[in-house]
């Protein structure tokens, strides 16, 4: 069944794997399953991105090794107060560079599977800071505005 959803261009998406204690976001597809354009969730700055991964792990040792490469191509926006991450997005599919503006609904990419993925989607998470570790449950964000001041 799908939802509404403000990260893909198509504005509804399958859910393919939940936030929960292992998986700290979300793993989206469109409606029916299929590949589409990724937008920005919000009004944003582009503050760092990767466009040149051509490689997939599916879970490999290699993986682990090469842990930078997990998320394949991907975009970290900032929000004001909070950040979006959009990964494993397809080889040179994201239109945007670093320092550029961005306006909800903007293209920044196209879902891949690049990095340490098993399939074609978009993996979206919503952080306080930069680091992965700062990762906050973007559930009541996929269809709705980011908080002004968030709790970690």
């Amino acid at each position: 069944m799908s939802t509404p959803c403000r990260v893909l261009e198509s504005k509804e998406c399958e859910i393919t794997q939940g936030y929960h204690s292992g998986h700290v976001a979300y793993d989206l597809v469109n409606k029916n399953y299929t590949l589409g354009n990724i937008v920005a969730h919000s009004d944003g700055v582009v503050v760092s991105l990767r466009n040149n991964c051509n490689i997939n792990y599916n879970n490999s040792i290699q993986a682990i090794k090469d842990w930078g490469d997990s998320y394949g191509n991907y975009v970290l926006l900032k929000h004001g107060n909070l950040y979006t991450f959009y990964a494993h997005m397809a080889y040179n599919s994201i239109p945007v560079k670093v320092g550029d503006k961005v306006k909800a609904g903007q293209k920044i990419g196209y879902m891949g599977n690049t990095g340490n993925a098993s399939g074609g989607h978009l993996h979206f998470e919503v952080r306080t800071n930069t680091s992965w570790t700062s990762r906050i449950d973007p559930t009541p964000y996929l269809d709705s505005d980011l908080p002004d001041n968030p709790s970690p």
